[in-house]
């Protein structure tokens, strides 16, 4: 039976996954109004790094942000804005579904990646599990005539992909600094490096935004400090393989917000290949529960 520490954890993590996704449904209301991805990860973060900044500096931790190993974290900001900018480029060209099933192939990208760089280990039953998920994100992707082939979808799909491998790298770069850095520090120093790089690209992407553009996306970065506060916080308090599974239900936001913003239902494509990758996903963190046991 739960205990209320890991049902509180659980809330958190739903409601930080809810406003994550409710963030990505205001970044494509955004792309398709001509707003470009820089333009927005410039203000959003840039308003994360004043509140990290604030909230440390109150609590006199300030120190706490400031990171040891240079290079590396600038090598890890670099991956960590092609990341995002990618994937909400992809925004542009696909439903929010479709984006949302394509980028979960990433827990599977870091598992094999942690195989080849950190060495670790996984037995057959969360091989298999891996396997079964990237045969559902290939399902997802439709490789039919029409469907990947179509110039636009080929287009999100190749940005989603390479978001999804992106955010590997930069979890696997952040488990490695770990070592030495502090979790505010990785946290502080991703946010910065991203603003920095944003803010130095902006002139050759900026686009005037009239009041209504401007709300949504003061918008969308209070919801990205909500979500990642909230996923901090679930994180602080509960094992991570509790947690996990509950990042699958963006699947489930992501369909609404397409159908609620944009009239569109996902195909039968998107459901199975989804339901393959939420399935596999399920059962390699229940081997993960397993085996740490």
């Amino acid at each position: 039976m739960l205990s209320r520490t890991s049902i509180k954890a659980i809330l958190l993590m739903a409601a930080g996954i809810a406003s994550l996704v409710t963030m990505d449904a205001t970044v494509k209301l955004l792309v398709t109004g001509n707003i470009h991805p820089i333009q927005i990860l410039a203000y959003r973060s840039v308003l994360i790094s004043l509140v990290l900044l604030i909230f440390f500096k109150i609590r006199g931790q300030a120190s706490s942000l400031w990171p040891h190993r240079w290079r590396l974290q600038i090598v890890r900001a670099l991956v960590g804005f092609i990341a995002p900018c990618t994937f909400f480029m992809s925004l542009k060209f696909l439903a929010q579904a479709d984006a949302t099933v394509i980028f979960f192939s990433a827990p599977l990208i870091i598992t094999v990646s942690s195989v080849i760089f950190l060495k670790e280990r996984f037995g057959l039953h969360r091989w298999v599990a891996v396997i079964a998920g990237f045969i559902g994100v290939v399902v997802a992707l439709n490789p039919e005539v029409g469907g990947i082939f179509g110039a636009e979808k080929f287009n999100g799909y190749l940005l989603a992909l390479t978001g999804s491998v992106a955010y590997a790298a930069l979890f696997l770069l952040g488990r490695y600094l770990s070592k030495t850095e502090s979790t505010p520090s990785l946290v502080m120093s991703y946010n910065a490096g991203v603003g920095i790089i944003a803010f130095a690209l902006l002139p050759w992407f900026w686009a005037p935004m009239d009041t209504q553009q401007f709300l949504v996306l003061t918008l969308l970065a209070t919801l990205a400090v909500i979500g990642h506060f909230c996923i901090t916080a679930a994180f602080a308090s509960a094992e991570a393989s509790l947690l996990s599974p509950i990042e699958y239900s963006a699947l489930f936001w992501a369909i609404f917000y397409d159908w609620l913003l944009w009239q569109h239902a996902p195909n039968t494509q998107t459901l199975l290949g989804g339901s393959i990758v939420i399935v596999a996903g399920l059962y390699f963190f229940y081997r993960e529960r397993l085996v740490g046991k």
